[in-house]
């Protein structure tokens, strides 16, 4: 397994943030790494995710989401063929910190195809995970002085 993690501090308490980030329809609004999420933040749900990661050309690809336990973790899963070939567990968790809110964001690859294909996107991957980090934390934080 390869993981890519994030994490980023947000002065707003925690169901401000996940207000926002379970609210997929919205993406496009603010968030440059996942411009486009249709679906419902339900487990067990399905749904599809296009994922603009710089350098690359944005894909969509359909996802299941495995958790949605509000206000503290969101999960879903994207695979290519089979879990076995490659698959990427992308998972966002909200815990209280000094008065705010710390996110993790961060993601498991597994299957035969993980160590090419992140190899292949370079430094991409993680720029792009920055990106949503700054944008979710200037949308969370400008609502909360609006």
């Amino acid at each position: 397994m390869r993981e890519i993690r994030t994490e980023v501090a947000i002065a707003a308490p925690l169901e401000a943030v996940w207000s926002v980030v379970s609210d997929f329809g919205a993406y496009a609004e603010w968030n440059p790494f996942l411009p486009a999420f249709e679906g419902r933040p339900v487990a067990n749900t399905n749904g599809r995710l296009t994922a603009a990661i710089p350098g690359s050309k944005p894909r969509t690809t359909p996802v299941t989401i495995l958790e949605a336990d509000a206000p503290r973790r969101l999960a879903w899963r994207g695979q290519l063929l089979g879990s076995w070939l490659f698959s990427g567990t992308h998972f966002l968790e909200l815990t209280p910190s000094d008065g705010g809110t710390r996110v993790v964001n961060r993601e498991e690859f597994r299957g035969l195809l993980a160590p090419l294909l992140l190899r292949q996107l370079g430094r991409g991957l993680p720029a792009g995970y920055e990106a949503m980090n700054a944008a979710l934390k200037a949308r969370v934080e400008r609502a909360g002085r609006a």
